[in-house]
């Protein structure tokens, strides 16, 4: 993604800057009208110092949205195994497939990386922010499960009874029944946090 980004922004001569630093020791004021991470705030050290980093660097009426696992639900989507309760009973229980992983070129790595981020302690970080809102978009399980009914390769990091599962259901379109789900249930969490102008705040 980031090679895409310097590659479009040579081609309209954009002057485009790389920070190398963690989302923890960022400190910019209201300059960035739009932000946005893929299933990168599962990873962060402190998730409340990250989003408040973010949204500091915001310009008014800019917003954040990122992807990223809801570990509410009771699945990890890096090892593709289920949760238990919390990440410390889950790797008593399933460090042997978490550590034995043949998937994952560094699963020591990527496992103590993991913060167990969740859609109730996101909503509770930004309800202490009152110049935010927050939203959480419903319909990316749908859009996920139609994406692995139709791309093999994305299909391909399930497992065979699941994939078959999903396409049943994205056939019969009983997938949509999923964007019902409140989103503290759904498996993916999609957020919209937004800077509210300087009218709103007063």
């Amino acid at each position: 993604m980031r090679k895409i980004i310097l590659e479009e922004g040579m081609a309209t001569d954009l002057q485009l800057q790389i920070l190398d630093i963690p989302v923890e020791q960022l400190d910019f004021d209201g300059c960035f009208d739009y932000a946005y991470s893929v299933n990168v705030m599962e990873h962060v050290h402190d998730v409340e110092k990250a989003l408040s980093n973010v949204a500091k660097g915001l310009a008014a009426g800019a917003c954040y949205r990122f992807t990223c696992p809801n570990y509410l639900f009771p699945y990890e989507p890096h090892f593709n195994i289920p949760t238990l309760f919390s990440k410390k009973l889950t790797e008593r229980i399933l460090g042997w497939k978490i550590f034995r992983s043949e998937s994952m070129p560094d699963p020591a790595g990527t496992w103590k990386s993991l913060n167990w981020i969740n859609v109730i302690q996101v909503g509770r970080i930004i309800q202490r922010q009152p110049e935010l809102n927050l939203t959480f978009n419903r319909s990316m399980l749908v859009a996920a499960l139609e994406r692995i009914a139709t791309d093999s390769v994305f299909a391909e990091r399930r497992s065979p009874l699941i994939r078959s599962l999903i396409i049943l259901l994205v056939r019969l379109q009983a997938h949509k029944l999923f964007g019902l789900l409140p989103a503290s249930l759904q498996p993916i969490m999609d957020c919209r946090i937004e800077k509210k102008s300087n009218s709103e705040i007063r």
